[in-house]
């Protein structure tokens, strides 16, 4: 039986609600335990009348986090949000000796939704304006202010006074004022000083001085990180593993929504039993975020698959993360940061150009002159091209808060061919539109790729294997995300999140009442297809196949090589440690296409987020994610008894070959390249290590001498095997399945 907490929450009304009607309230309770949020969510009604109500929400307690350690709850903190209210965030409580979890909130309503509550000549509106006037002198509430105001509130209200909280947890009121004075002045060009992404927060786990050994003999004290366990690696961290009857393979999920929704009946779907942390042969979880939690031997036994790699979701997830990446591949190449990239370097290019921006007060850090430089060159260049818009006086740009996810805090900014004309004129524009904190302009694609007219983006699938040796699988689609709106660059679009951010769509999207919508029926899916082909702009089969697609395979392993420069260490340090458990890490970066083909990665998602066929009728993806399990082998590789034995005998041969041999650990590593291969499926397959002969990215790094310090000696001998091309004798079926047969002991022509 799962144990239980109740938390309870006290809600005040502190007032007359002013014919509110009921209020529909959703509120949210944050758990700190041990460091982890565990959030849950419930929705009420609060009638609108003054007085008390409880609420309760019910805390699913496992017993241990996904870190294998006790939960215990060391903290609960509330928030509270309405249509009508602003959002009250309560303050952080401890539990009762019962661990029973009580907090009490007062409420006011929120005067921007409800204006008409401030016309009346009520006791709340006489208490709101009285409040709303002391916010609008001070700017910032003063606790001396708030105690007057309370104190107001409190004698318009004497049956709110017993229950009233300190102003702590009272929320200040928004409401726009009469219309204030004209801005002041932009500060002059002498408060800007400059700053650059290098400047940006180094991420955890970062080491830029490491590098890997020179040659194989420095691999020899490290173990592999591959799946399975195999009666030749004994590990001073080997320990015997409990399983449930009846289970040949048994898995863990976290308590994410999707890990409990799509995730489990995957594992159960294989075959696999649900287990402990410490008995699973692969756990699916939120990547860790912590070194420490990849060094516990208690619970990551060897030949566990374990969804976290340390050190990458730092280096690739954050909103910064791309352009700080670029940055020091622009330093590799001796590329200056800030101006355009050579255009005959096909280096460098897995996203757009990005300025870093911090700003306090009036003091802001950005290098003002070089970004009007760029915009200059950026509106020269499409002058000479009519399909780049030639024709527009303005670039855009995204405007991203430097440590944000997903889209939270995204703007679209315009910058008007005026707003270059001197550094005083990109001071006084930063200033405008740019507010306190730290940021990233990214620049924005002004000549999309189309479909049927519409801006698109491709949420793309990789999953990486291996670290060192790096091994990286690519889904040979891409999953379209198509904006309901036609696609314009105007000014006077600039702003709609519908055509440039929102795909496909919310409501609003769906249902507004402009030109420019048009409902795209029926929805593109997959990009492997006629349709899609057929409705792009540009278009055709080949210039997909041939021009844009290969340019997602080299962005992908162009980033992988950068990031992995700085973490490799991470994964070195756990090989020499004796950790023998196979790291994986489920990459969703989205790219956005310029009208030449050229793919550039927006933003990486890390989060290992598993859709399902949750929006069937966008996205149907549950096959694919089947697919993707099986290759990093939840299932344990089924059909390699019909060739292991071959395989040991090519590899031993092979390894014979070279000089000093290979180690038991080396030899792992690429049965497990082999398992990969064999169990791909679903358009699944292979873009790292791959054959120079036949991909020109692989080619270009092994070619470039920037690139020597980032290939490996265990990348180099991989590349070596399979230049020896031998694989299990196979085929594939019509879902592109990996079928092995029954001999296994024959070379793939």
């Amino acid at each position: 039986m799962i144990p239980t907490k109740h938390l309870s929450v006290m809600l005040t009304t502190a007032g007359a609600l002013v014919s509110l009607g009921t209020l529909h309230m959703l509120v949210t309770a944050s758990l700190a335990a041990n460091s982890k949020q565990v959030v849950r969510q419930t929705s009420f009604k609060l009638p609108p009348k003054p007085g008390m109500t409880r609420i309760e929400i019910e805390e699913v307690d496992p017993g241990f986090d996904d870190d294998g350690s006790a939960n215990n709850t060391d903290e609960l903190n509330f928030e509270v949000r309405s249509p009508q209210l602003e959002a009250v965030k309560g303050p952080a409580v401890t539990p009762t000796p019962a661990r029973r979890w009580t907090a009490t909130f007062s409420h006011v309503p929120n005067a921007v939704q409800t204006p008409q509550a401030l016309s009346k000549d009520t006791p709340f509106a006489r208490y709101a304006k009285a409040r709303l006037e002391s916010q609008a002198k001070s700017n910032l509430l003063k606790d001396s202010h708030a105690i007057a105001i309370d104190e107001k509130a409190s004698q318009l209200f004497p049956s709110a006074k017993a229950s009233a909280e300190p102003h702590s947890s009272l929320p200040l009121l928004s409401w726009s004022p009469p219309p204030p004075p004209p801005p002041p002045p932009p500060p002059p060009v002498g408060h800007f000083s400059d700053t650059g992404l290098a400047d940006v927060e180094i991420p955890v786990g970062e080491n830029s001085r490491y590098r890997a050994p020179q040659l194989l003999q420095g691999y020899r004290d490290f173990v592999d990180a591959t799946s399975g366990s195999d009666p030749d690696i004994v590990t001073k961290n080997s320990f015997k593993v409990k399983r449930a009857d009846n289970c040949t393979r048994t898995f863990h999920v976290g308590d994410r929504g999707d890990m409990r929704t799509v995730m489990r009946p995957i594992f159960k779907s294989m075959g696999l039993c649900e287990s402990p942390i410490e008995s699973s042969d692969i756990m699916w979880i939120r990547p860790w975020e912590k070194m420490e939690a990849f060094f516990r031997p208690k619970v990551l036994p060897p030949g566990m698959v374990v969804n976290a790699i340390g050190g990458l979701p730092q280096q690739i997830g954050r909103k910064a993360a791309l352009a700080r990446l670029q940055v020091n591949c622009f330093r590799r190449f001796g590329h200056d940061q800030f101006a355009p990239l050579p255009e005959e370097s096909p280096h460098c290019r897995f996203t757009k150009r990005s300025f870093a921006v911090q700003r306090e007060e009036d003091k802001v850090q950005m290098k003002y002159k070089q970004f009007r430089q760029y915009n200059l060159h950026l509106l020269s260049q499409r002058s000479a091209r009519a399909s780049s818009g030639g024709k527009l006086k303005h670039q855009i740009w995204i405007l991203k808060p430097q440590q944000g996810f997903n889209q939270v805090g995204i703007h679209m900014l315009s910058m008007p061919e005026e707003s270059m004309e001197s550094d005083v004129a990109v001071a006084e524009w930063i200033t405008k539109r740019i507010g306190g904190g730290k940021w990233v302009l990214q620049e924005y694609i002004m000549n999309p790729m189309t479909f049927q007219g519409h801006k698109f983006d491709l949420r793309i699938w990789s999953i990486v294997t291996s670290l060192d040796p790096l091994r990286i699988h690519l889904q040979g689609m891409g999953i379209p995300k198509v904006s309901q709106w036609q696609f314009s660059n105007e000014p006077a679009y600039v702003k709609n999140q519908c055509i440039h951010v929102l795909f496909p769509g919310t409501s609003e999207c769906y249902y507004a009442k402009d030109p420019m919508v048009k409902i795209l029926n029926p929805y593109p899916q997959d990009t492997n297809v006629p349709f899609w082909w057929n409705n792009m702009y540009p278009e055709g089969e080949r210039f997909w196949s041939k021009m844009v697609w290969p340019t997602v395979e080299h962005r992908i392993v162009e980033l992988m090589l950068m990031a992995r420069d700085s973490i490799l260490h991470i994964d070195h340090q756990l090989k020499r440690k004796g950790f023998r458990y196979k790291r994986v890490f489920f990459l969703q970066p989205d790219f956005v296409f310029d009208d030449g083909g050229n793919g550039f990665m927006v933003e990486v998602n890390t989060n290992g987020y598993m859709i399902g066929n949750l929006h069937k009728a966008f996205f149907n993806l549950h096959a694919f994610q089947v697919a993707v399990v099986k290759l990093l082998g939840a299932s344990g590789y089924p059909q390699k008894k019909k060739y292991v034995a071959a395989l040991r005998q090519q590899t031993a041969s092979f390894c014979a070959e070279l000089q000093g041999g290979c180690t038991k650990s080396i030899e792992r590593e690429i049965w497990e390249l082999v398992h990969e291969e064999m169990h791909a499926s679903r358009t699944w397959y292979r873009i790292f290590p791959a054959l120079p002969t036949t991909n020109d990215y692989v080619r270009l790094f092994l070619n470039t001498p920037q690139w020597a310090n980032s290939i490996t000696p265990l990348d180099r001998l991989m590349i070596h095997w399979l230049e020896r091309d031998w694989w299990p004798k196979h085929h594939r079926d019509e879902n592109q399945t990996v079928i092995v047969h029954t001999t296994g002991l024959e070379s793939q022509d």
